[in-house]
């Protein structure tokens, strides 16, 4: 799959250009977000933003259930992975879970848990 495919390198530009002012949202933030910033490193473009983690979301907002893993909260919420563990299935998920999170935050803790830089 990716053998064709560019090298960071290449696309570095678009990416820090696609995500500039963005909030970066991620199951697990801290492990996305190191690797893009770590990458645009390497490309010599400077990138920091504000982070959210639904990982951390859906512990807030869903308590009662027993795992917070992307499969197993998406199971628990019925939503439909397609694709579960490739990049296009698990980033569709992602934002599927954070729709449905953003439907269910009343008290606003989204805004809370977004990590300023």
């Amino acid at each position: 799959m990716v053998s064709t495919a560019p090298v960071f390198a290449d696309v570095a530009d678009d990416i820090a250009a696609f995500l500039n002012g963005s909030c970066f949202v991620a199951h697990n933030v801290k492990s996305d977000y190191s690797f893009i910033k770590d990458e645009l490193d390497k490309a010599g473009i400077e990138f920091t933003s504000e982070q959210l983690c639904t990982l951390e979301l859906s512990k807030a907002l869903i308590p009662e259930a027993s795992h917070h893993g992307l499969g197993k909260i998406c199971k628990h919420l019925e939503i439909e992975v397609p694709n579960r563990h490739r990049a296009t299935g698990d980033a569709l998920a992602t934002v599927k879970l954070f729709q449905h999170l953003q439907e269910i935050d009343s008290t606003d803790k989204i805004q809370r848990l977004i990590r300023k830089v």
